[in-house]
Order: C-alpha cells, then structure tokens, then sequence
C-alpha cells in the first residue's frame, strides 16, 4: 500500500514538473517576442536620432541659430535616456520600468498660419557703426602743450633792443648803452563746449548710444580744437592760429631758378625752409594737403621717369631733413612750414563729460542732455611769428621761375 501511494505522488509531482516546464517554455517564447520587439523598436529609434543628427549638422552648417539646435539636442538626449531603457528590458528579463515617448506634431505642413520667418530668431547684429571717417587731428601732438590754474596766462616779450656795443680804447666809455625793453602780455582761458540731447528710452533700449555720444562729441571737440590751432582767429576763437600769424611765403635773398628750369613743390618747400634758417629759426614739420603729396609723388621729368629731389628722402616725406605731414587740415595747394613748438596750447580744464536730467524740460519730457565742457587757449608769442610759413605751391611756384 505504501508503495502505490509513494508511485502516485512521484507520478502527480512528475506532472506537476512537466506542466511547470511547459510553462517556463511558453513565457521564454513570448520574452523571445518581447525582445524581437525591443530591438526592432530600438533600431527605428537610432534611425530617428541619426536623423535629427543630420538635421542638426546641415543646421549648424547653414547657420542656424542656438534655439532651433538646443531643441535637437534636448530631443536627442530624451531618446537615448529611452534606449538605455529598452537595453535594460533585452539585458534582465527581471526589469520592472516604463517608457514615456511623447509625440507632438511640429510646424504641421497645413497649419497655413505659421511661416519659417515668424519662427526665426533675430539676425546677429555686427558689431560697430557704420559711418564717413573724420580727418585725424594731428596739432596737438605738435605744438607744445602745457597747464594752468589760472583765468589767463601771461609771459614778456622782448619789445626793443638797441646793440650799441663797440670796441673802445682802455679807459675810454662806449658812446651809448645798449637799449632793451620788455613788454607783459595776457591772453584769457576760453571755454569749449558742446552738447547733445538723447530721450531716456534710447539710453534704456540702445545699449551702445551713450558710448557712441561719447564717442562722437569728443571726435567733434578735438576737430575743432585741431581747426582752432591752425586757423583760428581772436575774433571767433578767442586766440589766433599758426596760419592766421604765420608770415606769408618770400623767396629769401629773391633766389630764381635758371632760365629754363621749371619750379616744382619740392622747390617752394625747400625755399621756405630756407626762409625760417634766414630768420634763425629751424621747421620742426610741414604740413601738405593729400593732393599736393600726390603731386609731388607723381613727378617725371620730360623723358617721363620719376623726379626725387636730392635734398627729399623717405619716398619724398622729409624734405632737407624735415618730416612732411599730409592732413585734409589744409587745403589743396597750400602749405603750411614752421617750428611748430613755438606754438603752445595751454589747458586750464580737460574734457569733462556729464550726463544731465534736469536741464531745461528734460525732466518731465524723459529727456537727458549730455554735455562736453573744457577751459583752454593758445598762445605763439610775436617774435615767433617768423617761425612760421604760409602759402600756396602755384603762388610759391611763380616766384621761384623766371619770367
């Protein structure tokens, strides 16, 4: 009897065993499927990435900007976040996860209201101001320049002087003294100055329109300071420029070139020289005008080679040891020679720039007023008037050939 019953048991157990495997064979089969599906569905998501891989770099070739390339890379990180997944259901049978896709439809062929433009960023803005270049101021670095603390500068000038000096035997006294005299004279420090009105919403919304303002009205006041040195007069300055006491051309000693000679610009340069050694005086700079450099550059003789003169060196930019300054501060034609240290610009208050809310209506228009203030003059005492040259290349020209 106990045998039979131990036969039964081990016969139902045995089933019991074969219905378990059959079990365990049918869940491996449909893992089998389940993992079939995985790789299937992670190769169509490598497909999709490698996609949105090429769309990105034909992007970033086009020049596309960051908005449209960040959404490429968020998207593509979101997927392989997903693969990771997948990998862990085909790697552990045993792994318990989810996977969230999210599907949107993205600028959808027959949505008619959106357009590729309204979905573009603004263009790159370059950098700078579009703008004509100014003439480069160039006399201060010229003239001497020096400071006061003081409404007016003074200095003496030698008014007379008499030389009565003679040989005279041993005990005998010179018939005369000699004779000096001495004069004070005063120029008064002259106000520069300037402005601009610019409304609170430009400075709030243009970041680059205080620092152009800046910009532009100090290029102004030096252009006008630099017009001021050489040109200006008591009358509208304040002070008289280097052209305005300038002693005008003269050939010294009434030099003319031989018969048959025809005078050029370096001709009328070199004379003038000439006309400040004969005063006691040595030029330190000529100034020329962009046109009568050219002139002077494109010179021939009458077999047509090109004329240097033995007295210019440096493509003819000294002349007899003098550099030559080509500036659009004189005209065509003219010229301007001298020892230009004679010449001293004196400051009493340097550029000061301010920003006002309270002038006139600004306040209560959203206005504000930049302003540009400095104290200065000029000064090139009378004897030294002579340091100075002016005049014209066809006027110099005509006194140094023969009639």
């Amino acid at each position: 009897m106990e045998k039979q019953e131990l036969e039964s048991a081990l016969s139902a157990h045995g089933d019991q065993i074969k219905a378990t495997q059959a079990e365990l064979l049918n869940t491996i089969e449909s893992q089998k499927s389940e993992l079939i599906l995985v790789k299937s569905g992670t190769a169509k998501m490598q497909e999709q990435l490698d996609a949105l891989a090429t769309v990105q770099a034909k992007a970033e070739k086009e020049g596309q900007k960051s908005e449209i390339i960040s959404f490429t890379k968020d998207l593509r990180k979101k997927l392989n976040a997903e693969i990771a997944t997948f990998k862990k259901f085909a790697e552990d049978s045993t792994f318990k996860g989810e996977i969230n896709l999210l599907v949107k439809s993205f600028l959808e062929s027959d949505n008619a209201n959106i357009t590729t433009n309204a979905l573009l960023p603004g263009g790159e803005m370059e950098a700078g101001i579009g703008k004509a270049p100014d003439r480069m101021p160039f006399l201060l670095s010229l003239v001497e320049t020096g400071t006061t603390n003081k409404y007016q500068i003074s200095w003496v000038e030698r008014k007379t002087r008499t030389d009565n000096s003679l040989l005279v035997a041993e005990g005998v006294a010179p018939a005369n003294p000699v004779v000096l005299g001495y004069e004070t004279k005063t120029l008064t420090v002259k106000n520069f100055g300037s402005y601009i009105k610019v409304s609170n919403d430009s400075l709030d919304d243009i970041e680059w329109i205080l620092s152009e303002i800046k910009t532009e009205l100090v290029t102004l006041m030096m252009l006008k300071i630099d017009g001021d040195i050489l040109a200006g007069t008591i009358a509208l300055n304040g002070y008289d420029g280097i052209k305005t006491l300038a002693t005008a051309f003269a050939v010294p000693n009434a030099y003319k070139l031989n018969a048959g000679d025809i005078a050029n610009n370096k001709d009328v340069l070199r004379a003038a020289l000439t006309q400040l050694q004969v005063a006691n005086y040595n030029a330190s700079a000529i100034i020329i005008n962009p046109v009568s450099s050219m002139e002077m550059d494109l010179e021939r003789d009458k077999d047509g080679a090109y004329v240097l003169a033995p007295f210019t060196t440096n493509s003819g930019q000294v002349v007899a040891g003098c550099p030559v300054y080509v500036n659009n501060g004189v005209t065509s034609d003219e010229f301007v020679v001298g020892d230009f240290k004679k010449a001293k610009f004196v400051y009493r208050k340097g550029m000061d720039l301010k920003i006002w809310d309270q002038n006139e209506s600004d306040a209560i228009a959203q206005l504000k007023t930049v302003t540009l203030y400095m104290r200065a003059t000029m000064r090139i005492k009378a004897p030294d008037y002579l340091a100075f040259v002016k005049g014209t290349f066809t006027a110099g020209k005509a006194l140094l050939n023969v009639v």
